[in-house]
């Protein structure tokens, strides 16, 4: 009878069982957050951000990584990449082989293989569209003592899983207090990698590289690899015409113009060059002519 006077009351009690139903799960999934530990929620939120602070705490002198080091890592390369796929360029490599391995600690490869630094003696200039395993080729070949030195190469030194705000800052308002010209002038030498797939002065962070070195590393700068086949020494997107995928271009030819030096003569030069090291009032001392580069 009472139910028959209030028809409402099973109506709404039904609906605050409903309510129940729905809500209690989200309450008690609530409650649990609230009982996690933050780390416990996303442990790479901290990890990263100790990663950050690691790479801070150490000079970029010493982000290296050594010959054995690199030799090794284009073992992995060449486990993964088969068939088809078999010759990746750099940006294939930094990808599927160096963001998955650094993702998590937040650091450079340099730094997740040498976590208190190595000390660089090679600043190594080169492009990221050319063959990886050529590069590395390349480059051991070049040195007798290739396994045990340290070279500043820029995708295993910076750290390539950065969100971008935070990449830009740790590259400076300028080049000259990026960690390419800070390290390049604790460098005993720069070594230019060119490549067959396309002109590496094509780039202008590759341009910026080879006018720090001359205008003020003041270290020897040798010359290896071979250029593209009619590789031309000046033109539309050589030199000061050379493209930038970031925003630094201004930045960039800003510091080029400070070092006063004339990088489209300088950039000509180590285009041409067979073999040596470029040093001096930029002028091609052929040290190894005996040498095929």
């Amino acid at each position: 009878v009472t139910q028959r006077q209030d028809p409402r009351t099973e109506q709404q009690a039904a609906s605050d069982a409903q309510v129940h139903i729905e809500l209690n799960p989200v309450a008690q999934r609530q409650g649990a957050e609230r009982e996690v530990p933050r780390a416990a929620q996303d442990p790479r939120n901290e990890q990263q951000t100790a990663g950050e602070e690691q790479m801070k705490s150490i000079h970029p002198g010493y982000w290296g990584i050594t010959g054995m080091q690199l030799s090794e890592l284009a073992d992995q390369v060449v486990k993964k990449f088969t068939g088809a796929r078999e010759n990746p360029n750099v940006y294939e490599v930094v990808n599927q082989i160096i963001k998955p391995a650094c993702v998590a600690r937040g650091v450079s490869y340099a730094i997740l293989l040498n976590p208190g630094g190595k000390k660089c003696n090679t600043f190594v200039t080169h492009a990221w569209f050319e063959s990886f395993l050529k590069f590395v080729e390349d480059v051991q070949q070049y040195y007798v003592d290739f396994d045990t030195r340290v070279f500043w190469i820029c995708f295993a030194a910076n750290p390539q899983t950065w969100p971008d705000e935070r990449l830009q800052l740790l590259l400076g308002f300028t080049a000259m207090q990026s960690p390419f010209a800070i390290a390049m002038e604790k460098c005993e030498s720069v070594l230019v990698v060119r490549n067959m797939t396309r002109n590496m002065y094509s780039r202008l962070w590759c341009v910026t590289e080879l006018a720090l070195a001359e205008a003020y590393a003041k270290k020897p700068v040798h010359v290896i690899g071979a250029m593209p086949p009619r590789a031309v020494v000046s033109g539309d997107n050589i030199g000061l015409n050379a493209d930038c995928s970031g925003p630094e271009k201004a930045m960039l030819l800003a510091t080029i113009a400070q070092t006063a030096v004339d990088v489209d003569e300088l950039v000509a030069k180590v285009i041409k060059a067979k073999s040596g090291s470029v040093s001096g009032a930029a002028l091609l001392v052929l040290a190894f002519a005996n040498k095929a580069l």
